[in-house]
């Protein structure tokens, strides 16, 4: 439970990267999740940018098997 803990809070912190992008388009972008292989992220913003968002984490984050996108 720690370890989700901890990599939620550096999940967060490397999507700080695209949140400026994000926010341009009005949108916003929170993980709330990371367990088991999976993240949850609260997103809103452009579809092509959501796909960089899940990306973005798949690639830093290996054992990160699965993101999913919500509202």
């Amino acid at each position: 439970m720690i370890y989700d803990m901890l990599q939620l809070q550096a999940v967060n912190a490397h999507l700080d990267i695209l949140r400026p992008a994000i926010a341009n388009f009005g949108g916003n972008v929170e993980v709330l999740s990371v367990k088991d292989g999976e993240c949850v992220v609260k997103y809103t913003g452009p579809e092509s940018i959501g796909s960089g968002v899940k990306a973005a984490i798949k690639e830093k984050f290996t054992d990160i098997e699965n993101v999913v996108l919500t509202e």
